[in-house]
């Protein structure tokens, strides 16, 4: 009697001890997520970071774990926050970064690297000076901003060549009305360099920096027209621009502009001298 009573005691003891993180990774390694993100849930609830870390881990790689991204993210930050760990600082300096938050990225990932953490500080080695660079032309000029964009799409100054992360930087320029930077971003959407393949984009880029005078974007945009990518084709516009572009000194335009005089019947070479005085009269000359 007194045999049974102690087993029946050691099983209830056994029953109501709690699942340790162990367990969790037991579950884990067995292919049972769901109990493998309730034992790390509960506990995560009782203070265990390491827990709570593999839970996130757990859910960003098979979306078990919580009920939304939201959740997630707020799980991460409170990791890299309030527990102080390194590879969740990490973690959260990636995410920060790839929503162009980059001054909060840099201070998690400077944060992480103080830790110790080898991928932060291989980060911050090889793209730290690149990084803060970034984050100064975030107030800097158009002009900065496009030579970035260059240094991003060419692979020079010491900065390795990214299509994607160019054209982000051309973007900025581009609005702020830099001819050169709406030039490349045009050539981008149009060779789907770095951004997904959009002639209308194109056609619309080349045409601002065009209208600035940009001898280049001039040519291109005559191309445009002569092809009709990205807009309706059309020969008197495309030989007035490459006119345009040719007398601005753009070399290709010469030859093409001669394409485009023969496709013209006389009464359309008439109206194509209209329109090269018209686009004189409106085109801003390049200061």
């Amino acid at each position: 009697m007194k045999t049974l009573l102690v087993l029946l005691v050691v099983m209830l003891l056994t029953a109501c001890a709690s699942a340790t993180f162990e367990d969790g990774q037991q579950a884990r390694d067995d292919g049972d997520l769901k109990q493998a993100a309730s034992i790390w849930s509960e506990r995560a609830g009782d203070g265990d970071d390491r827990a709570l870390y593999a839970l996130y881990r757990l859910y960003r790689a098979t979306g078990v774990g919580f009920v939304s991204d939201r959740q997630a993210r707020e799980a991460l930050e409170k990791l890299a926050g309030e527990y102080q760990q390194p590879a969740a600082q990490f973690l959260l300096a990636e995410q920060l970064l790839e929503e162009r938050e980059l001054e909060a990225g840099r201070e998690w990932m400077t944060r992480s690297a103080d830790g110790n953490y080898g991928e932060a500080r291989a980060y911050m080695q090889q793209q730290g000076p690149l990084l803060s660079r970034k984050i100064r032309l975030l107030r800097g000029s158009a002009a900065q901003q496009t030579q970035l964009g260059n240094d991003l799409y060419f692979g020079r100054n010491g900065v390795s060549r990214d299509h994607a992360e160019a054209a982000i930087w051309y973007q900025k320029a581009a609005q702020r009305g830099s001819a050169e930077a709406q030039s490349m971003l045009a050539y981008q959407y149009l060779e789907g360099q770095g951004v997904t393949e959009d002639r209308v984009k194109a056609y619309q880029w080349y045409r601002e920096a065009a209208m600035q005078g940009l001898p280049s974007a001039q040519g291109n945009l005559g191309y445009l027209y002569g092809a009709g990518r990205g807009t309706d084709q059309n020969d008197i516009k495309a030989y007035a621009w490459s006119v345009l572009a040719s007398e601005n000194g753009y070399g290709p335009a010469e030859t093409n502009k001669d394409v485009y005089l023969a496709r013209l019947s006389n009464a359309q070479r008439l109206e194509s001298l209209n329109e090269i005085r018209r686009l004189e009269n409106i085109i801003t000359p390049l200061r």
